[in-house]
């Protein structure tokens, strides 16, 4: 119980749980592999019990098929549907062997429920993560249509800007665009 005390510990938001609530979270973990290509999570699917926290390894987030995000170990998923009820808005499949510390809702278990703060999955994502997963790659997808790969950027037009009417009774005012 010592090395989950000390790895979540050292792991945010848990970081911020004192040492009773850090020692109570640790007795609720259990420990989960998935192999290589397993979907752990499934959009759309039924709300999930229980969240995870990635001990080892890798897993990939997609949202329609497509990679949004890659996480590593110490990284949380599942947290969303778990603590809002709701189905889980994206897919989570392990891109290689993983060891998973999985929880049920931590809430009615802790002294201080209201210091877990998670963030949710529209966070940015850094190119140097990105680099050092080897998923930039993998994000990357060709255009729909080789007619859109063709196409030059679209440019947008300049905004039109509308004169003010020297008299509430004149019909027609000036515009002009700009650029």
């Amino acid at each position: 119980m010592r090395d989950y005390i000390d790895f979540l510990g050292s792991q945010s938001p848990y970081d911020a749980l004192d040492a009773s609530d850090l020692e109570a979270l640790a007795r609720l973990v259990e420990v989960e592999h998935f192999s290589d290509g397993t979907e752990i999570v499934t959009a759309g699917g039924q709300p999930l019990t229980h969240f995870y926290v990635l001990r080892s390894g890798e897993v990939e987030v997609s949202d329609r098929g497509r990679v949004v995000d890659v996480l590593g170990s110490g990284e949380t998923f599942g947290q969303i549907s778990v603590l809002s009820g709701l189905p889980p808005p994206l897919s989570v499949r392990a891109s290689q062997d993983v060891w998973c510390y999985r929880f049920p809702d931590p809430r009615p278990h802790l002294r201080h429920p209201d210091r877990l703060r998670f963030s949710h999955y529209g966070s940015v994502v850094t190119r140097e993560r990105l680099t050092r997963s080897g998923a930039r790659a993998r994000l990357r997808s060709p255009p729909c249509h080789a007619a859109d790969a063709a196409r030059p950027p679209r440019r947008t037009p300049p905004p039109w800007w509308w004169r003010a009417c020297a008299s509430p009774t004149r019909r027609r005012c000036s515009s002009r665009r700009t650029g």
